[in-house]
Protein backbone atom coordinates (compact mmCIF):
# COMPACT_ATOMS: atom_id res chain seq x y z
CA UNK A 1 0.00 0.00 0.00
CA UNK A 2 1.56 3.21 -0.82
CA UNK A 3 2.08 6.21 1.84
CA UNK A 4 -0.65 8.07 0.13
CA UNK A 5 -3.48 5.15 0.38
CA UNK A 6 -2.16 4.38 3.64
CA UNK A 7 -2.70 7.55 4.79
CA UNK A 8 -5.86 7.46 2.96
CA UNK A 9 -7.14 4.75 4.33
CA UNK A 10 -6.22 5.89 8.07
CA UNK A 11 -8.01 8.93 7.92
CA UNK A 12 -11.23 6.14 7.44
CA UNK A 13 -11.04 4.08 10.08
CA UNK A 14 -12.25 4.68 13.21
CA UNK A 15 -10.48 6.65 15.66
CA UNK A 16 -9.46 3.94 18.61
CA UNK A 17 -9.60 4.93 22.39
CA UNK A 18 -6.36 6.07 24.14
CA UNK A 19 -5.34 3.85 27.20
CA UNK A 20 -7.22 4.81 30.06
CA UNK A 21 -4.47 6.45 32.44
CA UNK A 22 -4.32 9.17 29.42
CA UNK A 23 -7.69 10.33 29.60
CA UNK A 24 -8.77 12.78 32.34
CA UNK A 25 -10.20 11.08 35.09
CA UNK A 26 -12.96 13.50 35.61
CA UNK A 27 -13.94 12.48 32.17
CA UNK A 28 -13.68 9.01 32.75
CA UNK A 29 -16.01 9.56 36.05
CA UNK A 30 -18.51 11.59 33.78
CA UNK A 31 -18.75 8.70 31.36
CA UNK A 32 -18.82 6.19 34.47
CA UNK A 33 -21.55 8.24 35.94
CA UNK A 34 -24.15 7.26 33.11
CA UNK A 35 -23.36 3.69 33.25
CA UNK A 36 -26.20 1.34 34.18
CA UNK A 37 -25.32 -1.09 37.36
CA UNK A 38 -24.35 -4.51 35.31
CA UNK A 39 -22.49 -1.55 33.14
CA UNK A 40 -20.09 -0.72 36.08
CA UNK A 41 -20.02 -4.49 36.91
CA UNK A 42 -18.65 -5.57 34.01
CA UNK A 43 -16.12 -2.95 33.46
CA UNK A 44 -15.41 -3.61 37.24
CA UNK A 45 -14.08 -7.41 35.36
CA UNK A 46 -12.21 -5.64 32.17
CA UNK A 47 -8.95 -3.84 34.15
CA UNK A 48 -7.67 -3.06 36.84
CA UNK A 49 -8.13 0.06 35.99
CA UNK A 50 -11.85 0.37 36.46
CA UNK A 51 -11.66 -1.57 39.47
CA UNK A 52 -9.46 1.02 40.92
CA UNK A 53 -12.09 3.74 39.70
CA UNK A 54 -15.36 2.04 41.12
CA UNK A 55 -13.32 1.37 44.57
CA UNK A 56 -12.02 4.61 44.73
CA UNK A 57 -15.28 6.36 43.89
CA UNK A 58 -17.99 4.26 45.41
CA UNK A 59 -20.49 7.39 44.52
CA UNK A 60 -20.55 5.71 40.41
CA UNK A 61 -22.78 2.77 42.31
CA UNK A 62 -25.60 5.61 43.54
CA UNK A 63 -25.70 7.28 39.67
CA UNK A 64 -25.98 4.01 38.42
CA UNK A 65 -28.46 2.72 41.25
CA UNK A 66 -30.36 6.01 39.51
CA UNK A 67 -29.99 5.03 36.02
CA UNK A 68 -32.80 2.42 37.04
CA UNK A 69 -35.48 4.34 37.37
CA UNK A 70 -37.92 4.68 33.98
CA UNK A 71 -41.59 5.10 33.38
CA UNK A 72 -43.12 3.70 35.94
CA UNK A 73 -40.36 1.62 37.51
CA UNK A 74 -38.89 2.87 40.86
CA UNK A 75 -35.03 2.77 41.44
CA UNK A 76 -33.37 -0.44 41.95
CA UNK A 77 -33.25 -1.59 45.96
CA UNK A 78 -30.03 -0.38 47.11
CA UNK A 79 -27.30 -3.11 47.37
CA UNK A 80 -27.36 -5.10 50.76
CA UNK A 81 -23.77 -4.59 51.66
CA UNK A 82 -23.52 -7.94 54.31
CA UNK A 83 -24.61 -9.61 51.56
CA UNK A 84 -23.04 -8.46 48.47
CA UNK A 85 -20.58 -6.66 46.58
CA UNK A 86 -22.14 -3.69 44.01
CA UNK A 87 -20.79 -5.70 41.73
CA UNK A 88 -22.18 -9.07 42.56
CA UNK A 89 -25.15 -7.28 43.13
CA UNK A 90 -25.38 -5.72 39.88
CA UNK A 91 -25.01 -9.34 38.18
CA UNK A 92 -27.23 -11.02 40.12
CA UNK A 93 -30.01 -8.90 39.16
CA UNK A 94 -29.64 -8.51 35.72
CA UNK A 95 -26.73 -11.09 34.77
CA UNK A 96 -28.90 -14.01 33.97
CA UNK A 97 -27.30 -17.35 34.96
CA UNK A 98 -28.68 -21.06 35.41
CA UNK A 99 -31.96 -22.65 36.24
CA UNK A 100 -31.80 -23.06 39.97
CA UNK A 101 -34.27 -25.97 39.36
CA UNK A 102 -32.79 -27.83 35.83
CA UNK A 103 -29.86 -25.58 35.50
CA UNK A 104 -30.73 -24.39 31.78
CA UNK A 105 -28.66 -20.77 31.27
CA UNK A 106 -31.62 -18.05 31.24
CA UNK A 107 -32.11 -14.20 31.37
CA UNK A 108 -34.81 -14.29 33.56
CA UNK A 109 -34.70 -11.82 36.68
CA UNK A 110 -34.36 -13.93 39.87
CA UNK A 111 -38.19 -14.71 40.99
CA UNK A 112 -37.19 -15.17 44.67
CA UNK A 113 -34.08 -13.70 45.69
CA UNK A 114 -33.79 -14.35 49.35
CA UNK A 115 -33.21 -17.58 47.77
CA UNK A 116 -31.31 -16.56 45.03
CA UNK A 117 -33.83 -18.37 42.88
CA UNK A 118 -33.94 -18.18 39.21
CA UNK A 119 -36.36 -19.96 36.89
CA UNK A 120 -36.36 -20.84 33.24
CA UNK A 121 -39.72 -21.23 32.99
CA UNK A 122 -43.36 -21.43 35.00
CA UNK A 123 -42.65 -25.44 35.10
CA UNK A 124 -39.39 -25.02 37.03
CA UNK A 125 -41.03 -21.97 38.87
CA UNK A 126 -43.35 -24.39 40.09
CA UNK A 127 -40.63 -27.21 41.39
CA UNK A 128 -38.84 -25.05 43.08
CA UNK A 129 -41.94 -23.72 44.89
CA UNK A 130 -43.12 -27.51 45.41
CA UNK A 131 -42.99 -29.55 48.78
CA UNK A 132 -40.33 -31.51 47.58
CA UNK A 133 -37.63 -28.67 47.65
CA UNK A 134 -39.40 -26.18 50.03
CA UNK A 135 -39.46 -27.23 53.77
CA UNK A 136 -42.07 -25.58 56.40
CA UNK A 137 -41.40 -25.85 59.93
CA UNK A 138 -45.13 -27.01 60.79
CA UNK A 139 -45.32 -26.52 64.97
CA UNK A 140 -41.89 -24.50 65.05
CA UNK A 141 -40.20 -27.41 65.67
CA UNK A 142 -36.60 -26.29 64.35
CA UNK A 143 -36.66 -23.05 65.96
CA UNK A 144 -34.05 -24.61 68.02
CA UNK A 145 -31.10 -25.83 65.06
CA UNK A 146 -28.18 -24.55 64.34
CA UNK A 147 -29.35 -23.70 61.33
CA UNK A 148 -32.82 -21.89 62.32
CA UNK A 149 -30.93 -18.11 63.43
CA UNK A 150 -29.68 -17.10 60.44
CA UNK A 151 -30.75 -19.42 57.41
CA UNK A 152 -32.63 -17.24 54.77
CA UNK A 153 -36.64 -17.96 55.09
CA UNK A 154 -39.65 -16.46 54.38
CA UNK A 155 -43.24 -16.61 56.16
CA UNK A 156 -46.05 -18.45 54.80
CA UNK A 157 -49.94 -18.13 56.45
CA UNK A 158 -52.12 -21.33 57.10
CA UNK A 159 -55.32 -21.01 58.62
CA UNK A 160 -54.04 -18.12 60.36
CA UNK A 161 -50.98 -19.33 61.96
CA UNK A 162 -47.74 -18.31 60.25
CA UNK A 163 -44.71 -20.56 59.65
CA UNK A 164 -41.20 -20.09 58.83
CA UNK A 165 -40.55 -21.59 55.21
CA UNK A 166 -36.82 -22.94 54.61
CA UNK A 167 -34.86 -24.11 51.03
CA UNK A 168 -34.38 -28.11 52.15
CA UNK A 169 -31.06 -27.91 49.79
CA UNK A 170 -30.23 -25.14 51.83
CA UNK A 171 -30.68 -26.76 55.26
CA UNK A 172 -28.62 -29.57 53.80
CA UNK A 173 -25.66 -27.21 53.03
CA UNK A 174 -25.63 -26.21 56.02
CA UNK A 175 -25.27 -29.72 57.93
CA UNK A 176 -22.58 -30.73 55.44
CA UNK A 177 -20.63 -27.16 56.48
CA UNK A 178 -20.90 -27.72 59.92
CA UNK A 179 -19.86 -31.52 59.15
CA UNK A 180 -16.90 -30.67 57.16
CA UNK A 181 -15.79 -28.18 60.17
CA UNK A 182 -16.49 -30.45 62.73
CA UNK A 183 -14.18 -32.96 60.69
CA UNK A 184 -11.83 -30.45 60.21
CA UNK A 185 -11.52 -29.61 64.41
CA UNK A 186 -10.65 -33.17 65.40
CA UNK A 187 -8.12 -33.10 62.59
CA UNK A 188 -9.72 -36.00 60.80
CA UNK A 189 -10.34 -36.11 56.97
CA UNK A 190 -12.77 -33.34 55.78
CA UNK A 191 -16.19 -35.01 53.89
CA UNK A 192 -16.38 -32.02 51.60
CA UNK A 193 -12.94 -30.36 50.51
CA UNK A 194 -13.90 -29.45 47.59
CA UNK A 195 -17.21 -27.53 48.97
CA UNK A 196 -15.95 -25.56 51.78
CA UNK A 197 -13.01 -23.84 52.42
CA UNK A 198 -10.80 -25.46 55.47
CA UNK A 199 -12.28 -24.09 59.17
CA UNK A 200 -12.59 -24.94 62.68
CA UNK A 201 -16.36 -24.77 64.42
CA UNK A 202 -15.49 -22.18 66.19
CA UNK A 203 -14.62 -20.22 62.81
CA UNK A 204 -17.77 -21.40 61.17
CA UNK A 205 -20.14 -19.77 64.49
CA UNK A 206 -18.36 -16.26 64.03
CA UNK A 207 -19.65 -16.94 60.32
CA UNK A 208 -22.97 -17.78 61.35
CA UNK A 209 -22.98 -15.03 63.84
CA UNK A 210 -22.11 -12.86 60.50
CA UNK A 211 -25.12 -14.17 58.48
CA UNK A 212 -27.40 -13.77 61.43
CA UNK A 213 -26.74 -10.24 61.66
CA UNK A 214 -27.13 -9.65 57.70
CA UNK A 215 -30.25 -11.42 57.67
CA UNK A 216 -32.58 -9.04 58.23
CA UNK A 217 -31.49 -6.81 55.55
CA UNK A 218 -31.42 -9.42 53.41
CA UNK A 219 -34.61 -10.30 53.92
CA UNK A 220 -36.01 -6.49 53.77
CA UNK A 221 -34.11 -6.42 50.53
CA UNK A 222 -35.64 -9.62 48.87
CA UNK A 223 -38.98 -8.41 49.65
CA UNK A 224 -38.13 -4.93 47.99
CA UNK A 225 -36.57 -6.59 45.07
CA UNK A 226 -39.54 -8.48 44.35
CA UNK A 227 -41.87 -5.42 44.28
CA UNK A 228 -39.51 -3.90 42.11
CA UNK A 229 -39.20 -6.23 39.64
CA UNK A 230 -42.79 -6.50 39.34
CA UNK A 231 -42.54 -2.27 37.74
CA UNK A 232 -39.10 -3.06 36.40
CA UNK A 233 -40.71 -5.78 33.85
CA UNK A 234 -43.61 -3.95 32.75
CA UNK A 235 -41.43 -0.89 32.11
CA UNK A 236 -38.85 -3.35 29.84
CA UNK A 237 -41.96 -4.84 27.82
CA UNK A 238 -42.77 -1.24 27.16
CA UNK A 239 -39.32 -0.24 26.25
CA UNK A 240 -38.82 -3.59 23.82
CA UNK A 241 -42.53 -2.10 21.92
CA UNK A 242 -40.58 1.14 21.67
CA UNK A 243 -37.12 -0.48 20.31
CA UNK A 244 -38.52 -3.01 18.09
CA UNK A 245 -40.81 0.11 16.30
CA UNK A 246 -37.46 2.43 16.22
CA UNK A 247 -35.99 -0.96 14.70
CA UNK A 248 -38.63 -1.24 11.65
CA UNK A 249 -38.30 2.07 11.21
CA UNK A 250 -34.73 1.86 10.21
CA UNK A 251 -35.33 -1.45 8.60
CA UNK A 252 -37.48 -0.21 5.98
CA UNK A 253 -35.11 2.62 5.07
CA UNK A 254 -32.47 -0.15 3.90
CA UNK A 255 -35.37 -2.41 2.40
CA UNK A 256 -34.32 -4.93 5.14
CA UNK A 257 -36.90 -6.78 7.89
CA UNK A 258 -36.94 -6.72 11.66
CA UNK A 259 -36.51 -9.91 11.42
CA UNK A 260 -33.46 -9.63 9.37
CA UNK A 261 -31.57 -7.27 11.72
CA UNK A 262 -32.55 -9.19 15.14
CA UNK A 263 -31.02 -12.48 13.26
CA UNK A 264 -27.69 -10.24 13.46
CA UNK A 265 -25.45 -12.11 16.32
CA UNK A 266 -24.21 -8.42 17.44
CA UNK A 267 -27.05 -6.25 17.18
CA UNK A 268 -29.24 -9.33 19.42
CA UNK A 269 -26.66 -8.12 22.57
CA UNK A 270 -27.48 -4.40 21.64
CA UNK A 271 -31.04 -4.39 21.51
CA UNK A 272 -31.24 -6.99 24.29
CA UNK A 273 -28.92 -4.33 26.58
CA UNK A 274 -31.14 -1.30 26.01
CA UNK A 275 -34.37 -3.41 27.03
CA UNK A 276 -32.55 -4.56 30.04
CA UNK A 277 -31.35 -1.05 30.99
CA UNK A 278 -34.81 0.70 30.13
CA UNK A 279 -32.68 3.00 27.28
CA UNK A 280 -34.53 3.95 23.92
CA UNK A 281 -32.23 2.92 20.48
CA UNK A 282 -31.14 6.05 18.95
CA UNK A 283 -29.95 7.06 15.35
CA UNK A 284 -26.85 7.19 16.90
CA UNK A 285 -26.44 4.02 17.79
CA UNK A 286 -28.26 2.47 14.28
CA UNK A 287 -25.31 4.53 12.35
CA UNK A 288 -22.83 3.45 14.71
CA UNK A 289 -24.07 -0.35 13.77
CA UNK A 290 -25.37 -0.22 10.65
CA UNK A 291 -22.87 -1.41 8.00
CA UNK A 292 -21.99 -4.85 10.57
CA UNK A 293 -25.95 -5.22 10.60
CA UNK A 294 -26.30 -4.82 6.58
CA UNK A 295 -23.00 -6.90 6.12
CA UNK A 296 -23.99 -9.73 8.72
CA UNK A 297 -27.47 -9.95 6.81
CA UNK A 298 -26.46 -9.93 3.46
CA UNK A 299 -24.30 -13.09 4.62
CA UNK A 300 -27.22 -14.56 6.00
CA UNK A 301 -28.86 -14.20 2.60
CA UNK A 302 -25.95 -15.55 0.44
CA UNK A 303 -25.93 -18.45 2.85
CA UNK A 304 -29.66 -18.91 2.23
CA UNK A 305 -29.47 -18.91 -1.17
CA UNK A 306 -26.60 -21.82 -1.13
CA UNK A 307 -28.76 -24.01 0.54
CA UNK A 308 -31.77 -23.16 -1.97
CA UNK A 309 -29.69 -23.93 -4.87
CA UNK A 310 -27.33 -25.99 -4.20
CA UNK A 311 -28.49 -28.14 -7.50
CA UNK A 312 -29.18 -26.20 -9.76
CA UNK A 313 -30.41 -27.22 -13.18
CA UNK A 314 -29.39 -26.81 -16.21
CA UNK A 315 -31.02 -24.17 -18.76
CA UNK A 316 -29.85 -25.95 -22.09
CA UNK A 317 -30.26 -29.63 -20.59
CA UNK A 318 -32.20 -30.12 -17.65
CA UNK A 319 -29.36 -31.81 -16.23
CA UNK A 320 -28.48 -30.90 -12.39
CA UNK A 321 -24.95 -29.76 -10.96
CA UNK A 322 -23.87 -27.85 -8.11
CA UNK A 323 -23.29 -23.85 -9.02
CA UNK A 324 -19.28 -24.02 -9.50
CA UNK A 325 -20.19 -27.20 -11.46
CA UNK A 326 -22.91 -25.95 -13.89
CA UNK A 327 -20.74 -23.36 -15.24
CA UNK A 328 -17.68 -26.01 -15.85
CA UNK A 329 -20.26 -28.02 -17.61
CA UNK A 330 -21.35 -24.78 -19.58
CA UNK A 331 -17.98 -24.38 -20.96
CA UNK A 332 -17.78 -27.99 -21.85
CA UNK A 333 -20.90 -28.93 -23.40
CA UNK A 334 -22.42 -25.60 -24.60
CA UNK A 335 -19.75 -23.59 -26.24
CA UNK A 336 -22.52 -21.98 -28.24
CA UNK A 337 -23.59 -20.54 -24.64
CA UNK A 338 -22.01 -17.64 -23.01
CA UNK A 339 -21.64 -18.78 -19.48
CA UNK A 340 -21.11 -15.00 -18.51
CA UNK A 341 -24.93 -15.01 -19.05
CA UNK A 342 -25.73 -18.34 -16.95
CA UNK A 343 -28.58 -16.66 -13.81
CA UNK A 344 -26.43 -18.10 -11.20
CA UNK A 345 -22.71 -18.16 -10.53
CA UNK A 346 -20.08 -19.10 -7.98
CA UNK A 347 -19.13 -16.45 -5.78
CA UNK A 348 -15.07 -16.58 -6.91
CA UNK A 349 -16.79 -15.61 -10.59
CA UNK A 350 -18.50 -12.22 -9.06
CA UNK A 351 -17.46 -9.42 -11.28
CA UNK A 352 -15.07 -12.01 -13.96
CA UNK A 353 -15.36 -13.21 -17.68
CA UNK A 354 -14.49 -15.89 -19.55
CA UNK A 355 -12.46 -15.00 -22.34
CA UNK A 356 -15.01 -16.08 -25.83
CA UNK A 357 -11.59 -16.22 -28.03
CA UNK A 358 -10.96 -19.59 -26.05
CA UNK A 359 -14.27 -21.85 -26.32
CA UNK A 360 -13.28 -24.75 -24.01
CA UNK A 361 -11.43 -23.21 -21.48
CA UNK A 362 -13.57 -22.46 -18.29
CA UNK A 363 -11.29 -19.81 -16.91
CA UNK A 364 -12.31 -16.29 -15.46
CA UNK A 365 -10.48 -13.02 -15.49
CA UNK A 366 -10.69 -9.64 -14.20
CA UNK A 367 -11.36 -6.77 -16.51
CA UNK A 368 -7.72 -6.10 -16.21
CA UNK A 369 -6.58 -9.20 -16.29
CA UNK A 370 -8.67 -10.45 -19.40
CA UNK A 371 -7.25 -7.69 -21.30
CA UNK A 372 -3.86 -8.69 -20.34
CA UNK A 373 -4.90 -12.02 -21.78
CA UNK A 374 -5.95 -11.33 -25.20
CA UNK A 375 -3.20 -8.97 -25.65
CA UNK A 376 -0.71 -11.98 -25.25
CA UNK A 377 -3.08 -14.86 -26.84
CA UNK A 378 -5.35 -12.83 -28.97
CA UNK A 379 -3.26 -10.23 -30.67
Amino acid sequence: MSRKSRAAYTRILPASLPPLDQIPLDIVIFILQHCSPFDLAQLSLATKSFRRILTGHPSLWKHAQLQTSRGTCPLLPECPPESFTHEAYAAFIFGGGHCSHCSKLTNHLPFLSLFRFRSCSQQCKSALMSEERMFTDWGDINQTAFWSPWLPHFHSQVLGKTYRVYDRQAIALAWRELQDATAFTAGLARPFPNEFPARSTDELGLIHAKREQALASLTLNAQLVTEWAEHYLVEKRRMRETNLAFIKLVANCDNVSVRQVLECSGFQRIFAAFNRDLEKLTFTVWMEHRYAVLTEINGIRFGRQKALVDQVECPHCQQSFGVEALSVHTVAKHSDVDPDLLPIRPPFMMGKKHCRDCPKSDRVYTGQGLRAHQRAKHP
